[in-house]
């Protein structure tokens, strides 16, 4: 289970390159010209699972109504994990796209939380509705994206 304020990021590690594609490599390459490569196709071989929990902190996405999350720097690091094992207990945890969405109501909640002030949630929040605003104004005055 993870400590509050902390969100999982698993990355992949390869576990071997079988061989490489001729396309990938430039014909000046030395090994291009030994020839022990020629024709051979790229294939690579995942093993293991390497999983980060980030702390969460206070975000600055525009687009974000309420108060934003974002990742921050600080992290702690999982043993990594036989690949099998992740994707077994991956299909069992899967979550549908509403899913993913957190209401501002429980990102407020994170937030607080994981420490940070209702003063500096009030002031992001305010800051983002500006920024939003001068968005708006742009995109009116020059067509927008």
């Amino acid at each position: 289970k993870m400590k509050k304020g902390l969100s999982k990021v698993a990355s992949l590690q390869p576990n071997a390159v079988k061989s490489v594609s001729r396309s990938s490599l430039h014909k000046s390459s030395s090994v291009y010209k030994q020839g022990s490569l020629q024709g051979k196709k790229m294939h690579v071989v995942f093993s293991h699972v390497s999983v980060r929990l980030y702390e969460r902190t206070l975000g600055d996405n525009p687009c974000c109504y309420g108060a934003p999350l974002t990742l921050g720097w600080e992290y702690t690091q999982k043993k990594p994990d036989c690949i099998e094992n992740y994707e077994n207990l991956r299909k069992t945890q899967r979550r549908s796209r509403k899913e993913l969405s957190i209401p501002f109501e429980h990102r407020k909640y994170i937030l607080y939380n994981v420490g940070v002030s209702e003063v500096d949630i009030i002031k992001r929040e305010a800051e983002l509705v500006g920024i939003r605003n001068q968005m708006l104004i742009d995109r009116a005055n020059y067509g927008g994206w």
